[in-house]
């Protein structure tokens, strides 16, 4: 038996054979575990299920939207007492301004879309009130928002509309309205009167204001007031225009002239006059006249 041990204790130890990978075992220098294939892929893959479910559940609302019609939404608003002036703009849509007799200025607004309606926008700075709903991200597909204005006496209104109507009706305050392409119109009411549009006609009816300024760049344009004014504007560059007022011992330093069609002057004149009218048309009849008596 000693024999024995005494030979395994000469026997050399075994030799050591170098690993390929690191100290302290594991996989090769710059060779992934084994399975790391795998688990990236699998990884990828749960990603990219996800964005597909997300992209797909999106793709079904629009579509569904779209089968189904416009979305759309009422809203209003309720503008402060202190407000004096209100500035009243939509890209897509008719205005609607009205006059009351007391409370504060009110704003309806309805708003549609295709995918979703435009938001209703309000700012107030100090006495004015800006209040706007734009289709401008939308330009390919339906939008409209149709906004109806009512204000007491001695507000200050401004309207603007890049496409539709504006009318204004008994508004006992300032109206500046303008649409690039739509009539603009206004019954009633007092204050000094701006209206004008680039593709349309005009109409100012039975206006009690000093001051009128009316133009359309392709329209006809009629103006009818109710006192005797002090500054009248009439023009157009392609359509007719028609001057009203109140007959009288006033006479008035009238302007009447077209390019292309008969101009008529039937009220009292007076080139010295402090009252002065002016109607012109590029292409068009121009008559300046005695209003018929409301």
């Amino acid at each position: 038996m000693s024999e024995r041990l005494a030979a395994t204790a000469t026997q050399p130890p075994p030799t050591a054979v170098a690993a390929d990978g690191p100290p302290g075992g594991g996989p090769p220098a710059g060779r992934p575990p084994a399975g790391g294939h795998r688990g990236a892929r699998g990884a990828l893959l749960a990603l990219g299920a996800l964005l597909a479910l997300g992209l797909a559940a999106v793709a079904g609302t629009q579509a569904l939207k779209l089968t189904t019609g416009q979305e759309r939404g009422d809203q209003r608003v309720a503008l402060p007492a202190s407000v004096t002036r209100v500035e009243l703009i939509t890209s897509n849509g008719d205005l609607y301004v009205s006059g009351v007799a007391t409370g504060p200025a009110v704003v309806d607004a309805r708003l549609s879309g295709t995918i979703e309606p435009p938001r209703l926008q309000l700012r107030v700075d100090g006495t004015t009130a800006r209040v706007r709903a734009d289709c401008d991200w939308a330009f390919l597909l339906a939008c409209e928002s149709t906004l109806r204005l009512s204000v007491p006496p001695g507000v200050t209104v401004v309207a603007r509309s890049s496409s539709g109507d504006i009318r204004a009706n008994d508004v006992r305050g300032p109206l500046d309205l303008h649409t690039s392409s739509g009539d603009v119109s206004s019954s009633g009411g007092t204050g000094s009167v701006r209206l004008t549009t680039s593709s349309g006609n005009v109409r100012a009816s039975r206006v009690d204001a000093a001051s009128v300024y009316a133009h359309s760049s392709s329209g006809d344009v009629n103006v009818s007031l109710l006192v005797v004014p002090d500054d009248v504007e009439a023009t157009t560059s392609s359509g007719n225009v028609r001057v009203g007022v109140p007959d009288g011992p006033t006479a008035y330093n009238v302007t009447a002239h077209t390019s292309s069609g008969e101009d008529s002057i039937e009220v009292r004149t007076d080139p010295t006059s402090a009252h002065r009218i002016v109607a012109r048309s590029s292409s068009g009849d121009v008559t300046v006249r005695y209003s018929p008596a409301e």
